[in-house]
């Protein structure tokens, strides 16, 4: 006699479980080779590395049609067709994120002698080769095999961890041997690249599914783009938004502070990636289950998992604002002290963050118009808070308008959820909108 699937509180509890394994070690690894360069390279090599990674992001940003999402949430996300013509759109993705990036770091290198302010890391002579390398990258995430997204979902987190770690590993060990033989910036280039060949090999051998294969299917197409379309839109504007910081303040800063500010990144993305993780894997697997077989118990789902998401957001913000100093002091050289600075200031962006459980919602729903109309308003409130906070603070006043212009979106994205589930009590979520400002404006930084 078959026993019954797992439940979805089940599932959910051992995806959690994975998860946070997968965020404590890769954590660990990330910061301690980030820890072991900081003695091997200079400040600025943080730096011209992170304006790189910028422009590939950007390019994934603007071609983003949803590809992982529309797997998880279709119908018949999990049969073969499907994953094959998903698998088509992602090759031709790749290919297209890899030629703009080889048009950005051409344009760099044939512009940036003139136009870029002098003695800012744009102008630096090594950022065109580096962004034309993340190129590589690119084509590689482009062939990965969908059934990683298939493992997604299914919620066979363990195997995802156990592959995630181990491409990670190899990044990290490939970045370590190069930095200690040849100690430049080309080798967190080099390890990148190792560990994306190395991420496509075990995604098309370590995943259970079928093998990959170039099936055009145009209803297969026309619905992932369909779903997709104004997922493109949201998330180019979803780039603006959460890149402007270090597009800006690469004209601002020279490269040496621009690693300082990079560095303090490093601590900030480490406490969003597991939670971003953790949405992406659970909540947002979660509420599409939910909300195609009972989707009256979506209310209740969604308000537990934001309470979750409140008390590590407001634990992991208490730990970095306030224990910056410590944390640069004790961890890194005095060639990187100016970093606890930007780290206290960065940590708004974790109190920012806590509603994107909303947003996972809302996309499992089917609205991506309304995300794309979410991240315009973002966009238009990023313009307008830029100049203010530059005007208003100088670079610490632009850091916190990057970080706290989110918030602009909040009263739009709640009204939308509201209207696709009247049942959803939102009281705690208009009180947490209008606390985080009154948290900023007490720290005095403002």
């Amino acid at each position: 006699m078959t026993s019954p699937p797992p439940s979805l509180r089940a599932r959910s509890r051992n995806a959690a479980s994975w998860t946070v394994l997968q965020l404590v070690i890769g954590n660990a690894m990330r910061l301690g080779s980030n820890l072991i360069l900081t003695r091997l390279l200079a400040p600025e090599a943080f730096g011209l590395v992170g304006l790189a990674m910028t422009v590939i992001t950007a390019m994934s940003l603007l071609s983003d049609i949803g590809i992982g999402r529309s797997i998880v949430r279709e119908p018949d996300g999990d049969t073969t067709p499907f994953l094959h013509g998903a698998w088509r759109a992602k090759v031709l993705r790749g290919a297209t994120i890899a030629a703009g990036v080889l048009l950005a770091a051409a344009l760099l290198w044939l512009l940036g002698p003139t136009l870029a302010p002098e003695g800012s890391a744009y102008a630096d002579p090594v950022l065109p080769g580096l962004i034309a390398a993340t190129a590589l990258m690119a084509l590689t995430q482009g062939l990965a095999s969908t059934c990683a997204e298939l493992a997604s979902r299914r919620m066979q987190t363990g195997r995802i961890v156990i592959v995630t770690l181990a491409a990670q590993a190899v990044t990290i060990l490939s970045t370590l041997i190069v930095a200690w033989l040849f100690p430049s910036v080309w080798a967190i280039a080099i390890g990148m690249v190792v560990g994306a060949v190395f991420g496509l090999i075990l995604s098309h051998t370590a995943y259970p599914g079928p093998r990959m294969a170039w099936n055009p299917d145009p209803q297969i197409a026309a619905r992932i783009w369909t779903f997709g379309r104004w997922i493109i839109l949201s998330s180019s504007l979803t780039f603006l938004q959460t890149n402007a910081d270090k597009l800006v303040l690469a004209a601002l800063l020279g490269p040496t502070a621009f690693g300082h500010y990079v560095i303090a990144l490093i601590w900030v993305e480490a406490g969003q990636m597991l939670f971003s993780t953790l949405m992406g894997r659970i909540a947002y697997p979660a509420f599409s289950e939910v909300g195609l077989t009972r989707r009256a118990d979506l209310p209740r789902l969604y308000r537990r998992l934001q309470r979750m998401a409140d008390a590590y957001l407001l634990a992991a913000f208490l730990v970095l604002h306030f224990g910056a100093g410590l944390i640069i002091d004790l961890l890194y050289t005095d060639a990187y002290a100016d970093s606890a600075h930007y780290l206290a200031l960065g940590a708004f962006t974790l109190l920012v963050a806590r509603f994107r459980p909303g947003h996972e919602l809302l996309i499992s729903l089917g609205d991506s118009r309304a995300l794309a109309a979410a991240s315009t308003l973002r966009t238009i409130a990023l313009g307008l808070a830029l100049p203010l906070g530059w005007y208003l603070g100088g670079i610490d006043g632009l850091i916190l308008a990057s970080v706290l212009h989110p918030l602009s979106q909040v009263p739009f994205v709640l009204w939308k959820l509201k209207r696709h589930l009247p049942g959803l009590n939102v009281t705690e979520d208009w009180a947490a909108w209008l606390a985080i400002p009154a948290i900023v404006l007490l720290t005095g930084l403002i």
